[in-house]
């Protein structure tokens, strides 16, 4: 019984000091540990549920127009595919783009090409002049083999001797140059006609690596711009030598008798 009482007062010891209000005791240091622990606690959960407060306040449900407004599906532009583009286009423009790959091929290689790759780099930036011409509400420049000749000469002289100029260093100009090569030869005499009626021009570039560079900053020039978009030219001439760009304008009417 003895034995049995102990274990009693024991377990009686234990549920008393349960029972009693805990105090910061000086003099009990175990009894002040636990206080502060359950201090501690007490703000953790505080500040847990002033968390869980603002997290349900930031996700606050908007009002009935706003959640129609946001479950209203956004148009989607209909993709075209690449058959139906080549459906759409007409045989012109199909031909044009062809004929852009291979340029943009060409050009990627260094600037030592063969005639042929030459010849389509010419063709190019004569459709690229005809399509801002066209745009501008102009008719075509036809490309003319006298003016083409008298480019391509003054091109290949630029690079050879390495100068930069509408003036060559013997002092020739533009008009010497295209007459010179046979464009506007007429002979007043000769054509049975009143007289005639003769214009040039000339464009001149340097560095660029591309046609649709060069002729970019041809446009961006407004001197160079007003040959490319003059009413009164009817043909046109490229030259090519390296990365020297040359263009050649040139109109003639005759007047007859």
């Amino acid at each position: 019984m003895l034995h049995s009482s102990k274990m009693i007062t024991a377990a009686m010891f234990v549920c008393m000091m349960a029972a009693v209000p805990v105090t910061a005791d000086a003099a009990s240091p175990t009894t002040l540990i636990r206080t502060q622990k359950r201090i501690e606690r007490s703000a953790g959960g505080l500040r847990v549920q002033q968390h869980v407060r603002n997290r349900r306040a930031a996700r606050s449900v908007p009002a009935i127009d706003a959640r129609k407004q946001q479950r209203r599906p956004t148009p989607k532009t209909r993709k075209v595919s690449q058959r139906a583009r080549r459906a759409q286009a007409s045989d012109r423009e199909i031909r044009e783009r062809r004929l852009d790959r291979r340029t943009l091929r060409i050009e990627e290689a260094t600037p030592i090409r063969t005639l042929s790759e030459e010849q389509e780099l010419k063709s190019a930036v004569i459709r690229s002049v005809n399509r801002e011409r066209e745009d501008a509400g102009l008719p075509p420049l036809s490309p003319n083999a006298a003016l083409s000749d008298s480019a391509q000469l003054y091109a290949e002289d630029m690079l050879r001797r390495g100068f930069f100029s509408h003036t060559s260093p013997e002092g020739e100009q533009p008009q010497e140059r295209i007459k010179g090569a046979g464009f506007a030869s007429v002979n007043s005499r000769t054509c049975e006609c009143k007289g005639y009626y003769a214009s040039f021009g000339e464009n001149l570039a340097k560095g660029q690596q591309s046609v649709g560079t060069v002729v970019r900053d041809w446009m961006e020039s407004p001197d160079h711009r007003k040959n490319i978009l003059s009413p009164h030219f009817t043909d046109i001439g490229i030259g090519l030598a390296g990365y020297v760009w040359v263009q050649h304008f040139g109109s003639l009417q005759i007047d007859p008798r």
